[in-house]
């Protein structure tokens, strides 16, 4: 009897509970199907875009209406994002012209799919670049040359070169290419002006005379120099050169930060390029490294100024860590190696000194071509163009250095078929014989006479103790000198450039403490 109550109980109780239930569910179902319904409805009405279709970004003035105008007379349709910003931004900088960007439509294969016929082909250019109709004597002209055989390319360059083309690019601010002068005269604004009566006083020190500052105030609003053409001028005048003779390095730098900046440098900043200087640095890049900058572009186009900057070309691989390691290891030995006669050569010699015999033995060991390559690739990717073979040199020291992880036991397998360039520039692992071979390699290469030597070491921390090491060696002028990249395993961190050898420093050579 109690089991059968309970039995109808609790099928009445799974009833209500399913009942309740199901209509919570078409409560709450129905309701998310309204909000389903009014969400697709929102999203419906938007307008739809395909992936051909272009994003409307495009501007009537300036820059921007220059752009636009191109896209609309020579491809017939409006800017997409990509090519509009990609145009805009290399002429706000200067890296392009508006001969550049035209002839960059009218070759593209968008532009050449129209097939145009000569006559529609001559009303374009008249349109882009004059901003006007053909008159009919012109547009005879050039449509005769092209049907006598003249090409399309060879006809733009009566364009380019007018003073029609000089006027309309300068109303929209920007350099035209050609060899046209414009006749319009342009407002100076106070940008422009502010611009160069701060060279003036914060390059020269002094007040700009009146005719000079309006003759540099018309050739920037003119667009016939960029703002760094304009501070070249001054940098390099003869008032400057013989304003900074005898002044500090850190005033040479800070007098660029507010040239360049409007702003004073932080101290990593000016002992970065103070460093710079003092160790071999010109003035030409230090110029280039401001006048290409991201912070001088910005404020050009803040003053309506086109930069001119060289973009990608002067993005020094040089930090402030190189700088402070460069100073304190290898700049009392710049001389040194700056003297030497170059031979460059792919082998180096192994002296193995670890024995007692009174003369080492020297093998002469050729590059393979996987470390030629690598050295070749570490030096395409790493070394600036005007280096000296010093510079190269100080900078493989330290690299290897910074970047290279000591080899243990396993990780010694991953390199050992490499050679000491490849294990090291390419796998970036070694122990002391792949970092300082590497180095004499590069030495060797670079046209440095320079040994690898198997030989002995004392332990800093246990001077009674000594461990097999190899190092590097360099010969100028008959005088060898220590070249040794560091270590970074049990016994520390050190690192010596062209270096005598001393006691201290606890090389071993054939059982004798070198020195």
């Amino acid at each position: 009897m109690r089991v059968s109550l309970l039995k109808r109980f609790l099928s009445l109780f799974l009833v209500v509970f399913l009942t309740v239930n199901a209509f919570a569910f078409n409560v709450f179902a129905s309701k998310a199907n309204d909000e389903y319904k009014q969400m697709r409805e929102f999203i419906d009405s938007l307008p739809y875009i395909t992936a051909e279709d272009p994003i409307l970004v495009s501007s009537d003035t300036g820059v921007g209406g220059f752009v636009t105008r191109l896209y609309r007379l020579a491809l017939e349709r409006e800017p997409d994002s990509a090519g509009y910003s990609d145009w805009c931004s290399r002429l706000e900088g200067g890296m392009s012209d508006g001969a550049t960007v035209a002839n960059g439509f009218l070759n593209s294969p968008e532009f050449i799919s129209r097939g145009l016929s000569n006559e529609d082909y001559v009303s374009i250019l008249y349109s882009i670049f004059f901003d006007r109709e053909p008159d009919p004597e012109g547009f005879e002209y050039w449509v005769s040359q092209l049907n006598n055989g003249q090409s399309r390319d060879s006809i733009i360059s009566g364009f380019i070169n007018s003073t029609e083309w000089a006027n309309t690019c300068l109303s929209y601010g920007i350099l035209s290419g050609g060899t046209g002068t414009a006749t319009i005269i342009p407002p100076i604004s106070d940008g422009i002006t502010n611009f160069v009566t701060s060279l003036y006083e914060e390059c020269l020190g002094r007040e700009g005379d009146e005719s000079g500052i309006n003759d540099w105030c018309l050739k920037l609003a003119s667009q016939r120099a960029t703002g760094k053409d304009v501070a070249f001028g001054f940098f390099f005048s003869s008032e400057f050169a013989s304003n900074i003779e005898d002044m500090d390095d850190y005033d040479i730098v800070s007098i660029f930060y507010e040239v360049f900046l409007d702003r004073t440098a932080s101290y990593s900043e000016l002992t970065y390029w103070v460093g710079y200087l003092r160790w071999g640095g010109d003035i030409s890049n230090l110029f280039s490294g401001f006048a290409d900058s991201q912070e001088f572009f910005e404020k050009c186009c803040a003053n309506g100024i086109i930069c001119g900057r060289e973009v990608g070309i002067h993005d020094s691989i040089i930090t402030d860590d190189f700088v402070r390691f460069a100073n304190s290891k290898c700049v009392a030995s710049m001389p040194l190696m700056e003297s030497a006669t170059l031979n460059p050569h792919n082998y180096y010699y192994l002296m193995d000194a670890r024995g007692s015999v009174p003369v080492p033995r020297n093998t002469r060991i050729n590059l393979t071509a996987r470390d030629i390559a690598a050295l070749s690739n570490f030096a395409n990717s790493h070394f600036q163009s005007d280096w000296t073979a010093a510079q190269k040199a100080v900078y493989t020291l330290y690299w290897i250095n910074r970047n290279v992880t000591y080899a243990t036991n396993a990780l010694n397998g991953v390199v050992s078929g490499m050679g000491y360039a490849q294990s090291i520039f390419e796998a970036r692992i070694g122990q002391c014989d792949r970092y300082n071979g590497a180095m004499v390699e590069m030495l060797c290469w670079l046209g440095y006479e320079a040994t690898l030597v198997q030989g002995q070491r004392h332990k800093s921390n246990q001077p009674d103790v000594r461990f097999q090491h190899f190092w590097g060696e360099i010969t100028i002028d008959n005088f060898t000198y220590v070249m040794e990249t560091g270590n970074y395993g049990e016994d520390g961190n050190w690192a010596y450039f062209c270096v005598q050898y001393l006691p201290s420093l606890k090389y071993v050579k054939n059982g004798v403490v070198v020195g």
